[in-house]
């Protein structure tokens, strides 16, 4: 998919923040392939962005519409559809789990790995069935099932940022082998861990750095590549180009106005200024977030939906939440005073 093609395209943020470059090798490769065999539907397309360790995932929005009225359309046929893959992913969480507490408390090797790896691929399929299939089911039908969607989504919360921290511990044992920094050895893509793993050898240290710096993963059609430096940065630019920039609107999470100062976090453990009655905008918020989301007034995300953990978790602390705005992170900068309406789903900057 070339930069005019991408350009054309309406995309939306599937998620933003701090998994590495040879996690989104994974992530785009189950995506847009091995997922159908669990779900019998795919995203075919994707782009997935990187730059000094913070990465986002965007999918063309027709296509996510189709895979959610797909998964729709089985729950719709048989109810018992939705208990199925509620208790599936409660199954695989528990395993992808138990995988990375056993990588966690004993030495790393490559057969241990090559155990988190399946382990990973496993879960996600019933994770992404029960994440995207609440935006687009009928309100009634939704109703119904939203307890039991909540309950094993709440269940599973930790996986992901686990599974960060796994890569995370790779990393530190091949860069003990190797001389080479762990932030580098997570920029490299699934192949080269399985030629590392053969050879012992990593791609050049200059090639990484500019991987960490700025680059892009691209799937189309069944093939992907990789894009470094400054063709990164248009491909980042072509994701936005339909953006309108005179609006920011997105879905109500949990009801209710505030005004306040927006403060940008993009990793939670280093917020940087950040005061009671502030605006949290953020690519999407997971658990490390929680502190933060109790101190703000009002809290606005890129991505997200029902089962978001910043839904939930707005849900919980009645806080005014807008959800899914696609490009707040873009169009805000710390620093703006903002009065956001959840009650319409609508940000508007104070003059």
């Amino acid at each position: 998919m070339d930069l005019n093609a991408v350009a054309k395209v309406e995309w939306i943020v599937h998620w933003s923040g701090g998994w590495s470059l040879l996690s989104c090798s994974y992530f785009g490769h189950q995506y847009t392939e091995t997922i159908a065999r669990d779900l019998g539907i795919s995203i075919k397309d994707a782009v997935l962005t990187s730059s000094d360790g913070h990465s986002a995932c965007y999918f063309p929005r027709k296509e996510v519409d189709a895979f959610g009225n797909a998964l729709a359309k089985k729950v719709l046929r048989d109810k018992k559809q939705a208990r199925i893959w509620c208790s599936d992913l409660k199954q695989r969480t528990d395993r992808i789990t138990n995988v990375m507490a056993k990588l966690k408390s004993t030495e790393m090797t490559p057969g241990l790995f090559n155990d988190f790896i399946p382990a990973l691929y496993d879960y996600v399929p019933p994770h992404i069935a029960v994440k995207k299939v609440v935006d687009y089911l009928p309100p009634e039908v939704l109703q119904e099932l939203l307890p039991q969607f909540t309950k094993a989504r709440v269940y599973a919360e930790k996986v992901y940022t686990d599974s960060e921290k796994t890569m995370q511990l790779f990393s530190q044992w091949v860069s003990k082998q190797s001389g080479v920094k762990p932030q580098l050895v997570l920029c490299m893509v699934k192949e080269e861990v399985d030629k590392y793993f053969e050879t012992s050898k990593l791609p050049n240290t200059n090639v990484l750095q500019g991987r960490f710096e700025n680059s892009a993963l691209v799937f189309h059609n069944g093939s992907r590549e990789l894009f470094v430096g400054s063709k990164a940065k248009e491909f980042e630019v072509a994701l936005h180009a339909g953006d309108a920039k005179e609006t920011l609107s997105g879905k109500t999470a949990f009801p209710g106005k505030a005004k306040g100062t927006v403060r940008i976090v993009l990793d939670a453990k280093n917020p940087g200024v950040f005061n009671e009655g502030d605006i949290l905008v953020t690519g999407m918020t997971r658990p490390e977030y929680l502190q933060l989301f109790k101190k703000a007034a009002a809290v606005v995300t890129d991505a997200g939906g029902v089962l978001s953990h910043a839904a939930i978790t707005a849900r919980e602390l009645k806080k005014p939440c807008v959800i899914g705005t696609l490009k707040a992170t873009k169009l805000l900068k710390s620093g703006d005073v903002v009065e956001v309406d959840a009650d319409k789903g609508i940000i508007r900057q104070v003059k």
